[in-house]
C-alpha cells in the first residue's frame, strides 16, 4: 500500500489508475505478485524476435531523430567468451562498438556491440545504423533472442545518460542471427 500511495503522489494519479497500471504491468510480465510479500520487478523478460529492427529504424518510426555519440569503434581479438557466443575460434577478429544512442538529442541508452569483423565494412564508414551497415554488407540478421532486465545505473552510465547514479535502467541483451543461424552479433 505504501508503494501505491507514493506512486499516486508522484504521478498525481488516482489509486484506481495506479492499480490498473500495475495490473497491466503484471499481465505483460514486467512485474509479479507474491502473496503476503508484495509486488516485484520480474528478473528477466525474454522475447523471441522474428521482426528485428534497430534503434535507428525504431526512432524514425516514432517520428523522432535518432543519432549517436560514438565511444568505441575498434577491431580486436575475440575473448573466449565472445568467441563462444559468436561461434568463432578464440582470437578471431571482432568489432567492439560502444555508443550513446540519442533521440532528438536526448540520451536514451548505451549500446555495446560485439560482432565478427568480417560482417562489417571499414569502421570509419560506420554511421548511425548498424543494421543498415550489415544490410549493405549482405549480412542482415533475420531473427534473434532478446533478454530485458531491470537494473540501476552505475556512475559512468548515469553520467553518459544524464540521469542520477542508481537511477532505474533497462539492460537489453540481444543475440541476432543470419538465416543460416550464424550469429553476426
Amino acid at each position: 500500500m505504501f508503494f501505491i500511495r507514493i506512486l499516486c503522489e508522484t504521478t498525481k494519479a488516482s489509486r484506481v489508475t495506479v492499480r490498473k497500471a500495475i495490473d497491466q504491468l503484471i499481465m505483460e510480465g514486467l512485474l509479479f505478485r507474491k502473496q503476503c510479500s508484495g509486488t516485484f520487478i520480474s528478473e528477466r523478460i525474454e522475447h523471441k524476435g522474428e521482426d528485428l529492427s534497430g534503434f535507428t529504424d525504431e526512432m524514425r518510426t516514432l517520428g523522432v531523430y535518432p543519432s549517436s555519440i560514438w565511444l568505441i569503434k575498434m577491431i580486436a581479438q575475440a575473448t573466449s567468451e565472445e568467441a563462444s557466443a559468436l561461434k568463432l575460434s578464440t582470437g578471431s577478429q571482432v568489432c567492439r562498438l560502444s555508443r550513446v544512442r540519442l533521440s532528438n538529442d536526448m540520451p536514451m541508452g548505451i549500446e555495446n556491440t560485439i560482432i565478427p569483423a568480417q560482417f562489417l565494412p571499414d569502421l570509419d564508414t560506420l554511421t548511425d545504423s548498424l543494421y543498415h551497415a550489415l544490410q549493405t554488407n549482405h549480412c542482415s540478421p533475420n531473427h534473434g533472442d532478446q533478454k530485458v532486465t531491470a537494473s540501476i545505473a552505475s556512475l559512468t552510465e548515469a553520467g553518459l545518460l544524464s540521469i542520477k547514479e542508481g537511477g532505474p535502467v533497462l539492460r537489453i541483451e540481444r543475440y541476432t542471427f543470419l538465416p543460416d543461424n550464424t550469429p553476426p552479433s
